[in-house]
Formats: structure tokens, C-alpha cells, sequence
């Protein structure tokens, strides 16, 4: 029998098909999970970084969001 992974939920799990050139693009990094290296290469990651490691630097503007002034205001 042939069972297919299922999630806590009861949920069915189906990978999306990966171009290995897209994987090719994500560096691998030492201790990183090849699990991780896929799902950064399926959302179209190239810079680990910024998504593994990040910094103030890759935060942005909160004031930029819609409707941020009127927010504040409420407060």
C-alpha cells in the first residue's frame, strides 16, 4: 500500500514540481535544510539573506502602509 503524506490536519500534501535550475539559483547554506532551499526556490528567493538572516535594513517603511495615518490617528 502506497500511502501519501498527510499533514496533522488530515490534509493531503502535493509538492509543486521544481526546475532545478530555479534550485540552482538558491545557495545552498550550511546547516539550511534542503526542505528550506526548495520552498525559497518555489517562491522565487534568490537572496537567503534577506529571508534567513535579515536586518533592519530589509524592513519597510511602516509609514508607507495604506491607511497608516489614519491608524496612527486613532490611536
Amino acid at each position: 500500500m502506497n500511502a501519501r503524506p498527510l499533514s496533522l490536519t488530515g490534509a493531503e500534501w502535493r509538492l509543486r514540481a521544481l526546475d532545478p535550475a530555479d534550485l540552482d539559483r538558491v545557495p545552498a547554506t550550511p546547516g539550511q535544510p534542503d526542505a528550506a532551499r526548495r520552498v525559497l526556490a518555489l517562491r522565487g528567493f534568490d537572496d537567503v539573506g534577506g529571508v534567513l538572516d535579515p536586518s533592519m535594513a530589509h524592513l519597510h517603511d511602516p509609514g508607507a502602509m495604506h491607511g497608516m495615518e489614519a491608524a496612527v490617528l486613532r490611536l
